[in-house]
């Protein structure tokens, strides 16, 4: 006590028009200096015994070292060189007095041993925000010496940071195995310079953005337009799938599936084929050669005559059909949940104006499994394991050549239509199926020349309120699926607009002959 004294007097000396400052002279100063298992002596035999000396300047003390401590809590949690962490935190935990921490040389090197040995402080924090921590500690660091073992240390931690950091999510991450597609010819051929097929699409493959050259897309240089080929395409659609692993649901995505989305809802495969996006469009339209389907002449007559009651009775079915939804829409009752409006309003227009007697085509309705997709689920599985299912489907219609699938359609919603997310869904489902159905039919028919699996061309229909959207997908070069938007037509919603049945009419007639 008496050599403290000393020390006090000198304190009261440095300032002595106000003898409270001793008390925050002498606490600061032991605070920054003492090692923290000292911290009891500091304040049982530095400060309060001092103070009893001089009974007036009790209580004025304790609030003043109070708000000392809570001051220099703060500063040593935002000064540099320290880790931003409650130091409250620290002194609560009982290994902290246990730690030799006067051998280490600063406060710095305990922030790494308490972040080496109670990670558990620092599990909320990313790799990013860890590593600049890091930074901070080894700049503190070297002023002190860069050949120590804490220092040595703390780099190799902060290397491996940065390393986890700069790796992409999608690099550590396994693709999907249903990802990979039928073999149309010899795997070693398909990563040719020009594979060959269609002039047409050579010559849009050559104008493909250089954005899309590569998965790397940092750095890169854009090479010269001669280059570039459907290898590109591949690799820039393979980017597109690798990040759709970064959604919430990137099941939803249709890169993931391989598919190409050319109707334009999909804006990230939009987005990164630019302004070839409608070059690319154009030719799917080229290729398929859409034509709705022509009207006989009884048939022009009844949509010309379609309120005449004395009209042709040899399209009685077609008739029937729209005097039942001429009854419907005079007094609808709405809303109509999905089931019920595929019962009253889909399955009529399909029976009617597609195949009406079904002498080519076989109809299965209401959430029917599609055989494709079971195939592609039941191909990982071991053959001991329980069966899956197909993906459920509101219309699929077979071929009639053996039961292959050829057709499918999905209804988003009733009347109101669904929202924009069951819309989307049903369509991305719809996308999934098509390309099982393609992959079924080229398992069904194996060996065959790639050019005629390129003519395999598989359509789906999605009805969204009173519209009926027909698509269509194929398989261009491997690893390449198409979709796109072929025809659009819109169902009458009022007794009026009855006549607007015949471009649906037309639609699916044309369809049935494609």
């Amino acid at each position: 006590c008496a050599d403290w004294s000393s020390v006090w007097d000198a304190c009261d000396a440095s300032n002595p028009n106000n003898g409270v400052s001793s008390h925050a002279c002498l606490c600061s100063c032991l605070f920054c200096l003492l090692p923290p298992q000292h911290s009891t002596l500091i304040c049982n035999r530095l400060i309060f015994m001092p103070c009893l000396f001089c009974y007036t300047r009790f209580w004025t003390f304790c609030i003043i070292a109070f708000n000392l401590i809570h001051n220099l809590t703060e500063s040593m949690a935002t000064k540099p060189g320290y880790i931003s962490k409650d130091l409250l935190m620290k002194l609560t935990h009982p290994d902290y007095f246990k730690a030799v921490c006067h051998q280490w040389g600063t406060t710095t090197d305990w922030d790494i041993y308490f972040k080496q040995k109670h990670t558990k402080y620092t599990r909320h924090k990313s790799h990013a925000t860890l590593s600049s921590e890091l930074d901070i500690i080894l700049k503190t660091l070297e002023g002190i010496s860069k050949s120590s073992k804490v220092y040595q240390k703390a780099k190799s931690m902060r290397d491996n940071l940065k390393q986890k950091t700069s790796t992409p999510r999608t690099a550590r991450q396994r693709l999907p195995k249903h990802k990979a597609i039928i073999a149309l010819s010899d795997p070693l051929n398909l990563r040719s310079d020009i594979i060959e097929g269609s002039d047409d699409w050579d010559a849009i493959l050559r104008g493909i953005v250089p954005e899309c050259s590569g998965i790397d897309e940092s750095g890169t240089r854009t090479p010269p337009r001669q280059m570039i080929s459907k290898v590109d395409i591949a690799e820039c659609i393979d980017s597109l799938s690798e990040k759709s692993l970064l959604h919430k649901f990137p099941t939803l995505q249709p890169p993931y599936w391989g598919i190409v989305d050319l109707s334009g809802q999909h804006s990230a495969t939009k987005a990164r084929l630019a302004d070839n996006f409608h070059i690319l469009e154009m030719n799917f339209q080229k290729k398929l050669n859409w034509r709705t389907g022509n009207l006989t002449a009884d048939e022009a007559i009844f949509f010309d005559n379609m309120k005449d009651t004395k009209i042709n009775e040899s399209i009685s079915l077609v008739r029937a059909h729209l005097t039942i939804m001429q009854s419907f829409l005079g007094r609808p009752r709405l809303p109509l949940t999905e089931g019920e409006y595929v019962i009253r309003i889909v399955g009529p227009v399909f029976n009617a104006s597609l195949d009406p007697k079904d002498e080519h085509f076989h109809k299965r309705w209401l959430e029917q499994q599609l055989l494709a997709s079971q195939e592609r689920r039941i191909e990982i599985l071991d053959p001991d394991d329980r069966t899956r299912i197909g993906q459920k489907t509101d219309l699929i219609i077979d071929l009639g050549v053996g039961v292959l699938e050829g057709f499918l359609c999905e209804v988003s919603g009733g009347i109101p239509a669904g929202s924009r997310q069951k819309v989307w869904s049903d369509k991305v489902k719809m996308m999934v199926g098509m390309r099982d159905i393609f992959n079924a039919i080229v398992k069904a028919y194996p060996g065959l020349p790639e050019s005629s699996y390129q003519e395999i061309v598989i359509y789906g229909c999605q009805v969204v309120g009173w519209q009926f959207h027909l698509y269509a997908l194929d398989l261009q070069a491997p690893k390449i699926y198409r979709f796109g938007l072929v025809d659009q037509a819109e169902m009458p919603s009022t007794v009026d607009g009855i006549s607007s049945y015949e471009g649906l009419h037309s639609m699916l007639r044309g369809l049935q002959f494609h």
